[in-house]
């Protein structure tokens, strides 16, 4: 194609398949792995996120100013402060159905996620968890050693949230007027990743990683709707939310580290209501459907099943723990579980679980 053929390829081509992921009403087109006009397209998330290059830039230079010092001071203050870190399992059920679950890619895996809890982890993947809560705490110590303002909760204890009925979700933390979006508050949300997922988000963006973008435009959007954000943001800046550009969240900063050498990168998010909207509409169905959706794959084989908690029960003889999500009598309505039977908790006596058979013929997955 020449010249000219390569200047297509290089930026009409990406535009016009971006805007494809903004029209599209197929949420497995979003974000999916493209193929037009013969050729193989990469993920993209250039019209969602941009690399937060001032931001990351004033974090490297904070580190160098006094060889880090700052930066362990921010790191004591920040471990006692991320619960999630020191705090039990305890072994229940999720009461909720949540942004970081809604957005998967594997149906089924959501739909059971919701009804009954993963098999038993090994030691190793406990403590991989673990480093995950513990790197918040050293992500916020690096932003705050850079002079930026960051907030992991309300000041009281009570972690920035948002809840509309049998659905909701939290958040990492907020940020004010880092040099990426002056005069913002920003959404955080921080990830671990390996040496393949981290080079992978280095050279494509957010765009590589579906559900942690779903999950972004998800907490952005019912953070605006459920939560009181001028309040939050008051409580926060006080009289400095005069010179806010929006009382809204519009942008997520989300930051990876790896795992392997502690390299850090980031993108800024820009908030994109429709992904969310089209995420939400999965909670009644989520929530009401009594069949057992077709999985991502039916080869056991597969990475993201062999890495999945609910392998055995796809490929196993697990059966669905006995509970009120899991028994045909629940209902979903306007966002509220219920029971058609008018109880109101758990019995074995009412109990009429829900009766499926693995569906045979499941869309295969390269």
């Amino acid at each position: 194609m020449g010249e000219k053929g390569n200047v297509y390829r290089e930026v009409t081509l990406p535009f016009l398949l971006g805007f494809y992921r903004v029209v599209s009403s197929d949420i497995n087109g979003i974000n999916g792995s493209l193929t037009r006009c013969g050729m193989k397209v990469k993920k993209l998330g250039s019209l969602f996120d941009h690399v937060a290059e001032k931001t990351l830039d004033l974090i490297d230079k904070g580190i160098e100013k006094d060889n880090g010092k700052k930066f362990k001071e921010c790191e004591k203050k920040w471990f006692g402060q991320i619960s999630d870190a020191w705090k039990a399992d305890s072994g229940e059920l999720r009461d909720h159905l949540g942004a970081s679950q809604i957005g998967g890619d594997c149906l089924r895996k959501v739909w059971l996620g919701f009804r009954t809890r993963e098999s038993q982890p090994s030691a190793r993947l406990i403590r991989l968890w673990n480093r995950g809560h513990l790197e918040e705490a050293r992500i916020l110590a690096l932003l705050e050693q850079a002079g930026i303002e960051v907030w992991n909760d309300r000041g009281d204890g009570r972690q920035f949230g948002y809840k509309n009925g049998i659905f909701a979700g939290s958040i990492d933390g907020l940020a004010y007027n880092i040099p990426d979006c002056e005069n913002e508050i920003v959404m955080l949300e921080f990830k671990t990743m390996n040496d393949k997922n981290f080079d992978n988000f280095v050279a494509r963006g957010i765009g590589e990683f579906p559900q942690y973008e779903r999950q972004c435009h998800v907490n952005m959007h019912c953070m605006n709707i459920y939560a009181d954000t001028h309040e939050i943001f008051t409580s926060l800046i006080q009289d400095k939310t005069k010179d806010l550009k929006s009382q809204r969240i519009e942008h997520t900063l989300f930051l990876a580290v790896n795992k392997n050498n502690d390299d850090i990168h980031g993108v800024i998010v820009k908030r994109n209501d429709l992904i969310a909207e089209q995420m939400l509409a999965r909670v009644p169905e989520i929530c009401n459907n009594k069949i057992l959706p077709d999985g991502i794959s039916d080869r056991e084989s597969y990475y993201i099943c062999k890495m999945c908690g609910f392998s055995d029960f796809c490929y196993g003889n697990r059966e669905l723990s006995h509970n009120c999500r899991t028994c045909m009598m629940q209902n979903c309505e306007n966002g509220e579980l219920s029971c058609a039977m008018g109880g109101d908790k758990f019995s074995e006596d009412c109990y009429m679980g829900i009766d499926f058979k693995m569906t045979e013929n499941k869309e295969e997955t390269a």
